[in-house]
């Protein structure tokens, strides 16, 4: 029962560090749009956390059709990038901080 707990903790808490990486994604977005700032120092990083969205996204539409898929193990055994799903949500806070960053610089 202390599993499907932990668990369910961990998918809210990776749900809402998608939220918020989504949200300074957007801010991010609407930045490139009206500055003439050089964006290339965030093409790496960019291109970094598109990949390992995608290939999250891609894992999420695989166990959605895989018999089994609402097992917890199932959840646990998941490998992005080479490494599991608190690695990742740690790799999107580590994105979102650094873009967070950036805007803050880029207002000054």
């Amino acid at each position: 029962h202390q599993m499907v707990k932990s668990s369910e903790i961990k998918g809210q808490d990776l749900l809402n560090e998608l939220k918020e990486l989504i949200e300074t994604l957007k801010a991010l977005g609407e930045v490139l749009d009206t500055s003439v700032f050089d964006f290339s120092k965030l093409e790496i990083p960019l291109n970094i956390c598109g990949k390992a969205s995608e290939e999250f996204q891609q894992k999420i539409k695989q166990s959605s059709s895989t018999s089994g898929s609402n097992d917890m193990r199932y959840w646990n055994e998941i490998k992005i990038m080479g490494d599991n799903v608190d690695h990742f949500q740690q790799l999107l806070c580590g994105y979102k901080m650094a873009f967070t960053i950036f805007l803050i610089n880029e207002d000054r």
